[in-house]
């Protein structure tokens, strides 16, 4: 139509969609943040090689690395370490996407080194280098280096600062040895492989897609419509059957009051009359004599809320909620027949 046409409508609507995704990202790295403040982070170690993750973080920052001509390197490591891989992950990838943002030329590097009593996971990069006084301020919120005019597209100053958080909470070691134009040495320390704790394979879990469980039924508690009903939608692509309500009574009165048991509850955190998502599922769980695995979405930083929902022994995820991590809590239901 004409708008599209329209060059300075473009630029408006160009500029308006750059403050949305600043504002997103500002968002995101502010609740990680506060999700880890208020310990809210579930930590779940095992056993794991340093193969798998080198290749999967390889891949995914080398066409970064190409676009700046610079070569990424990640040896085959059969190293075996003890540690909750995800979080480990998170760190790593902060650690390569400031390596490529500060070099300009020369390479990367991914590499362990084994320590004495460790492993010690290091991101190598020939780049800009760090002097000794940002050494000491660079895990803290919304320093950067290099980054006076504040460029969002250099970052926002957060991430080592997750970072640190993170480490703490696994009580992992992180440091760093560089030099004003001689690279930067990023390190991570990890524990050896724990010989107590080798890895099980889950019971009684579904098939890796969600075929298994096709026309499940699926109880979804949200008082708002449009978020409501496009979770549901959502839902019933993937094969699911699905029952959209406003609160728990509602959704008692369409599974008829238990007779129907669902294979899960999918709820918002915040519901109209001062309830709670936790309120609606203890109500369903009454009904249906059950435990039904239960999910919990929120937007709350608040420490308290953060805090009770750790405890709940529910699943919690934040928005805004990526639909890989809730397929991922899906295909780790318990196998149930198909209603």
């Amino acid at each position: 139509d004409e708008t599209e046409r329209d060059p300075e409508t473009q630029r408006i609507a160009s500029q308006i969609h750059n403050s949305v995704d600043a504002l997103q990202m500002l968002f995101e790295a502010l609740l990680d943040i506060s999700v880890l403040d208020a310990g809210a982070v579930e930590v779940h170690k095992s056993n794991f090689s340093l193969n798998t993750l080198f290749a999967k973080l390889g891949d995914e920052f080398s066409p970064q690395a190409q676009q700046k001509n610079l070569e990424l390197h990640w040896a085959e490591n059969g190293t075996t370490v003890y540690g909750d891989s995800n979080l480990i992950e998170q760190i790593l990838r902060n650690f390569l996407s400031n390596a490529i943002r500060y070099t300009d030329a020369g390479e990367i590097k991914l590499r362990c080194v084994t320590g004495q009593d460790s492993e010690i996971i290091q991101v190598v990069d020939t780049g800009i280098g760090i002097s000794k006084a940002d050494q000491a301020a660079i895990f803290e919120e919304f320093h950067q280096v290099g980054n006076p005019e504040r460029d969002r597209q250099n970052g926002l100053g957060l991430g080592l600062s997750i970072v640190q958080r993170t480490a703490k909470l696994l009580g992992h070691e992180i440091s760093v040895m560089s030099e004003v134009g001689g690279g930067s040495t990023f390190s991570l320390v990890v524990d050896k492989e724990n010989f107590q704790h080798r890895a099980k394979e889950p019971q009684n879990v579904i098939e890796s897609d969600l075929k298994s469980q096709a026309n499940s039924l699926v109880v979804v508690i949200d008082d708002d419509e449009a978020i409501r009903n496009g979770l549901q939608q959502l839902l019933i692509l993937w094969g699911f059957d699905v029952v959209a309500c406003t609160n728990a009574d509602e959704a008692l009165q369409r599974i008829d009051n238990g007779a129907r048991v669902p294979a899960a509850i999918i709820s918002d955190y915040r519901l109209h009359n001062n309830l709670s998502g936790l309120d609606a599922i203890t109500t369903i769980h009454s009904a249906c004599d059950g435990h039904i695995p239960a999910l919990i979405v929120t937007g709350d930083t608040s420490k308290d809320v953060l805090f009770d929902l750790k405890n709940s022994g529910f699943q919690v995820l934040h928005k805004p909620v990526a639909p890989a991590k809730l397929r991922a809590f899906l295909r780790n239901l318990p196998r149930t027949p198909a209603v």
